[in-house]
């Protein structure tokens, strides 16, 4: 989860469903995840879920920030070619592409700490 202010100071907070009873939706002081600018979930991760509450915040005034989420599971013909084992054809290429979920946004928050 990227994001990129435009105006203002925003921090971003994550929590997971399997959280979301113990610690309540996410903010400044209960919160599995913070950033000013990225967090990447790896696989490996012990609080990585498939379903997230994210709240961005500023602290003292309006802000406005770029967000995008991508998702990106580990794709054996595009990994392997990035190591230089061996050129995927153009089908498996875009097979795997597809595999890849990218979502941008654009948003304003007036909400503060």
């Amino acid at each position: 989860i990227g994001m990129v202010a435009i105006t203002g100071n925003p921090d971003l907070f994550i929590t997971t469903a399997e959280k979301l009873d113990e610690l309540g939706v996410p903010r400044k002081e209960k919160h599995v995840w913070h950033s000013n600018e990225s967090i990447s979930i790896m696989p490996t991760d012990p609080d990585r879920s498939s379903v997230y509450y994210v709240v961005v915040t500023s602290g003292v005034e309006k802000c406005k920030f770029n967000i995008v989420v991508a998702t990106d599971r580990y794709i054996p013909t595009i990994s392997s070619a990035i190591q230089g084992k061996y050129r995927p054809t153009p089908s498996q290429r875009a097979a795997d592409i597809g595999k890849t979920f990218i979502h941008p946004a654009l948003l304003e928050a007036d909400l503060r700490r």
